[in-house]
């Protein structure tokens, strides 16, 4: 007696499915479901990873001149109560001196006390010890300016000697650490600020007897407000020094890189002031339809003509992206009434991620991390940066005169837009699972008909008589 196991397969033939699709089509709708959502995520919720900046802490960075302190011990070593000690200049009080007042700003000035007017000088002729080290400011006609000698305590500096003449008549000498600013000449009207060292005589070169003696920051021209600049000047803006490029490189030998790295704190000077002041009455002038028609520098050639030297300064342009870093320093005395300086690293999503620099004549707040920032700046310079790791990269410098938000209105047809595309997903996915359980259907029916006839063949080639019957 033969027993046959009919309806199950043998060794080799192909399994039953037991209802729904199997784990292959499981494995498949997987996937698809994971790459739509990947391609909904790169849609709306992408967001560019933050690139390394040479900034760090907070969004805002407020920085402070630090207020310099005076060693009572050096300034004990001054003495003006005889002649001969007046004629005596001692050079470790005047090089205290200098080094303290090289980062004086007009707000370190106020907090230091400096008057409102210039302290008589009899008074300070009367009682020199008393004003020792306050910090003092005289105007008058400048009569001699040198043009600076080695032996400043702070590298990279030249120390500048001058004697102004004030409308008393009486003569007043200085030392200052910045060179003169171009409108500086002989016989001009100026002002002296800085830190009283002591009265001096001298016989060379011009005779002098009691003249007080100040050591500050730089000298500065008495009538300070300009106009508003509404014309750039291509010759002011030529005085900027942003590298020389040796067959599209920039150079490696400092008399070949220039400027390009010069820091914001060092770079206050007439061409910035002059784009500043021409780039706050130009926005201002403009309306919202002017500045929507500037060119937008969203463009990989723009990049490439701002690295190369291309790009003419003083170029308006519209500027976007993702607020990344910003900080405020106070001001140096200048004469386009700024009191605070920001500088603001904005990331390009169009420009791949990259960084671009903007300088703005004021001080920002209230700023976060991926705000979006689109706003009127004017092309200044190439700049070179060093990372919070130590690398150096070039990003485009840009002068606004504020930095704005850009606020996206979401409108109504964009949120239907994502409701129909969220729509379609879940309809696309509907889809392959009903065609996967189909086809699960028609796999099972198709393994069925081949049980049935495998069966059919074993049972004739065991009993040929029965099937013929």
């Amino acid at each position: 007696m033969r027993f046959m196991k009919s309806g199950l397969p043998r060794h080799g033939d192909a399994p039953l499915s037991r209802g729904g699709p199997g784990r292959s089509d499981w494995i498949r709708l997987g996937f698809m479901g994971a790459l739509l959502g990947f391609l909904l995520y790169l849609a709306f919720f992408q967001v560019v990873p933050a690139p390394s900046t040479p900034l760090g802490g907070p969004p805002v960075v407020m920085e402070k001149a630090p207020m310099p302190e005076l060693d009572p011990a050096i300034l004990a070593l001054a003495k003006d109560g005889t002649r001969e000690e007046r004629l005596v200049r001692e050079r470790e009080v005047l090089d205290h001196l200098l080094k303290k007042s090289l980062r004086v700003v007009p707000a370190t000035a106020r907090a230091l006390g400096m008057p409102e007017e210039p302290v008589p000088l009899g008074w300070l002729r009367n009682d020199p010890a008393r004003y020792r080290g306050k910090y003092l400011f005289y105007r008058g006609t400048l009569e001699e300016l040198s043009a600076g000698r080695e032996g400043h305590p702070v590298d990279g500096y030249l120390v500048h000697e001058g004697r102004l003449r004030t409308p008393e008549g009486e003569t007043v000498l200085f030392a200052v650490s910045l060179p003169p600013r171009s409108e500086i000449r002989k016989g001009e009207f100026v002002r002296v600020e800085g830190f009283f060292w002591k009265l001096l005589d001298a016989h060379f070169p011009f005779p002098t007897d009691k003249a007080p003696f100040l050591v500050g920051p730089e000298i500065l021209p008495d009538a300070i407000a300009w106009p508003p600049v509404e014309q750039l000047d291509p010759a002011v803006l030529a005085k900027v020094r942003d590298g020389i490029l040796v067959n599209g490189v920039l150079g490696t030998a400092p008399e070949q890189r220039q400027d390009i790295a010069r820091l914001l704190v060092d770079s206050q000077d007439e061409p910035l002031w002059h784009l500043a002041s021409y780039a706050r009455h130009a926005v201002a002038q403009m309306s919202p339809e002017q500045i929507q028609a500037l060119p937008a520098f969203a463009h990989r050639d723009q990049w490439r003509d701002a690295e190369a030297g291309r790009m003419a300064r003083g170029t308006p342009l519209r500027v976007m992206g993702t607020f990344i870093q910003a900080r405020t320093l106070e001001a140096r005395t200048n004469p386009i009434g700024a009191q605070y300086w920001t500088e603001a690293w904005i990331q390009s999503r169009d420009m791949g991620g990259r960084l671009l620099c903007v300088w703005v004549p004021k001080a920002v707040e209230g700023w976060q991390q991926n705000e979006s920032v689109l706003m009127p700046a004017y092309f200044f310079r190439r700049h070179l940066y060093r990372t919070n790791d130590d690398k150096e990269l070039f990003a485009p410098l840009f002068v606004a005169p504020d930095l704005q938000r850009f606020t996206v209105v979401t409108h109504p047809a964009a949120v239907w837009a994502r409701w129909v595309l969220a729509g379609a997903g879940l309809l696309l996915i509907a889809i392959l699972v009903w065609l996967g359980r189909r086809q699960g259907k028609e796999m099972r029916r198709f393994e069925a008909d081949m049980v049935e006839r495998r069966r059919r063949r074993r049972l004739s080639a065991a009993d040929p008589a029965a099937t013929r019957s």
